[in-house]
């Protein structure tokens, strides 16, 4: 285990350069700014353009349940609240809902 030491930096440490002030994390690369306080943070570049017609994120389609449906539902899982694979599939040609909507 490694013991924690305090005090000045080992001679081996390369030395801080002399522009970046104390407690600057950054300074010197390319995220920092090497300014003040109230310096402005360096510009993020932009995300690359999404093809057209096609939008950046893929979302799934929610599904609805009918009354008949969530009855079942409820009823088997006020039983048991982690169906195994076996009652899931038995729920889902019962409900006529995907197994893997069935959680």
């Amino acid at each position: 285990m490694a013991a924690l030491r305090f005090g000045p930096p080992p001679a081996e440490l390369p030395a801080v350069p002399p522009s970046c002030p104390p407690g600057r994390w950054l300074c010197g690369t390319a995220g920092g700014s090497g300014g003040g306080p109230g310096a402005a943070p360096a510009p993020l570049a932009a995300p690359p353009p999404a093809a057209e017609g096609v939008p950046s994120t893929q979302r799934r389609k929610r599904t609805s349940f009918t009354a008949a449906q969530l009855e079942t539902l409820e009823l088997v899982f006020q039983d048991t609240m982690y169906p195994d694979i076996y009652l899931r599939e038995r729920l889902a040609d019962a409900t006529q809902i995907p197994e893997s909507r069935i959680q």
